[in-house]
């Protein structure tokens, strides 16, 4: 069997860890839980917008670099704690102790009319609930045990959670964009909530919840990292 890709890929191994196919290599992708062989990974020609995917800090960025702007109530450590690659790039926010609500969130300028499909892992580090928001579009998601999620509107709403190896979940939500160019320019933004759903507590300021590799693209599905 001959066998060509123009690019490097990822695809999930059998431990369940994110690994990279390198050019010219087949992917033989997995269940991120039981790590079953789920056979070829072949999928359409794609493209993450998200320039700096896994930065969720503005050090050293500019506004064209689309970077996460607003910490709100939150201390962020990055490249701290274990990924969904084994290795140790994830970043942590951290609500403040003090009782407010506690978010970080990004802008960004669409230029087309189209759905965009998201995607972001998560991990509870202490919380396990989140609000995810789109120029006042909200859905909230639980991470726990298969993971879930409880849309309330049609322009922004999740259609996947799926968990991963070592407790992290990979989420997917379409945002619609029916404005055009430059009618929509933030998101999203990550609220972190208590773990009774409250958006307004007082964390503990070592408890919180990690983040890896935010994606976005052109579509009304998600494709692998």
């Amino acid at each position: 069997v001959s066998f060509t890709r123009a690019s490097s890929g990822t695809y999930v191994d059998g431990d369940g860890l994110i690994a990279t196919a390198a050019v010219n290599t087949p992917r033989f992708d997995h269940d991120p839980v039981t790590g079953e062989s789920l056979g070829l990974l072949i999928e359409e020609d794609r493209t993450n917008n998200q320039k700096f995917s896994n930065t969720f800090n503005s050090a050293g960025l500019s506004g064209s670099d689309s970077r996460w702007q607003d910490f709100v109530e939150v201390n962020v450590q990055n490249n701290l704690y274990s990924d969904p690659f084994g290795t140790n790039t994830a970043t942590r926010i951290i609500p403040t102790i003090n009782s407010t609500s506690h978010y970080i969130g990004r802008y960004q300028v669409y230029t087309t009319a189209t759905g965009y499909a998201h995607s972001l892992f998560l991990k509870p580090a202490g919380y396990s609930r989140l609000e995810i928001n789109v120029n006042g579009s909200t859905f909230t998601v639980d991470l726990s045990g298969s993971g879930s999620f409880v849309n309330t509107n049609s322009i922004t709403y999740a259609t996947k959670i799926q968990p991963f190896a070592n407790g992290w979940y990979r989420l997917e939500w379409i945002w619609n964009n029916t404005g055009g160019n430059g009618a929509n320019t933030i998101q999203p933004r990550i609220t972190i909530l208590d773990n009774s759903g409250n958006t307004t507590f007082a964390g503990d300021g070592v408890s919180g919840i990690d983040l890896f590799g935010y994606q976005q693209e052109v579509g009304t599905f998600s494709t692998s990292y």
